[in-house]
């Protein structure tokens, strides 16, 4: 056998090497996880004021014929269910803080079969509205500090459920200045409420669907039952005015609309 020189010694060493690492890194690649074929749903918000999309600064009229200006309109969404005609009920959401200045969107996984019905919570559930320390959720999270920001009052007093803010002219005039703040700020357990949907859905596997949840501003003032005069009743951080806060929330269960 003829001697191998040094050159092709070492070569050949680089060779047995480098395909010995392309084994191993492919041996230590994590596999990939398989792709659900759950149906997934996406849940559509954005906010209208008379059936106009909601834009931030522009000036609407109320049906008293003040003229306002809305400048926040946040509100979080919790337990998000489906209900067959057998009475199972599936949540599919836990907690997301919507910002209805901007159409968003969720996008969740759901159950395979009929539904006939949905409704999702307004505000923090009881069991994670208090004594939770906030520092505990990663930063993504809508509970957490940064995930909060402007919705939180303290540990004890718990979240913001939902934030309602802008400003008012009461004579009506085009052009007058909107120099009379309104602001809405409900919170505490007894303000959690539920907003329920008749709907129809039959969910396959490997398919997508999209619902529609719109928030009907105008609602949450005006309306046959109740309706709240912002010259009258203008603020409420709940504890100093829990009266109204109440009210509003009340309001605010039958101010969406979904498909």
């Amino acid at each position: 056998m003829k001697p191998i020189s040094a050159i092709s010694y070492l070569l050949l060493l680089f060779l047995i090497i480098l395909a010995g690492c392309g084994e191993d890194k492919k041996e230590n690649e994590a596999p990939t996880a398989p792709e659900s074929d759950a149906p997934k749903v996406i849940f559509q918000f954005s906010a209208t004021y008379n059936g106009t999309p909601l834009q931030l600064g522009e000036v609407y009229t109320t049906e008293q014929g003040y003229r306002i200006q809305i400048e926040e309109m946040k509100s979080y969404i919790s337990n998000i269910k489906f209900y067959s005609a057998n009475d199972d009920v599936v949540t599919v959401k836990d907690i997301a803080l919507i910002n209805f200045a901007n159409p968003s969107t969720i996008e969740v996984e759901a159950p395979v079969g009929q539904f006939i019905g949905m409704s999702m919570g307004l505000g923090v559930p009881q069991n994670i509205n208090k004594n939770i320390d906030p520092t505990t959720y990663p930063n993504n999270h809508p509970l957490s500090i940064q995930g909060s920001t402007g919705m939180f009052w303290t540990w004890n007093t718990g979240y913001i459920f939902t934030k309602f803010e802008g400003r008012c002219d009461f004579t009506g005039t085009p052009g007058a200045p909107l120099t009379d703040p309104f602001a809405f700020h409900s919170g505490d357990d007894y303000n959690y409420r539920t907003a329920n949907f008749v709907i129809a859905k039959n969910f396959e596997k490997e398919n997508t669907y999209t619902i529609p949840v719109v928030l009907r501003v105008e609602k949450l003032i005006a309306g046959p039952d109740d309706p709240i005069d912002l010259q009258v009743d203008f603020l409420t951080h709940t504890s100093n005015n829990p009266a109204l806060a109440t009210r509003f929330v009340n309001k605010l269960a039958f101010a969406f609309d979904a498909e």
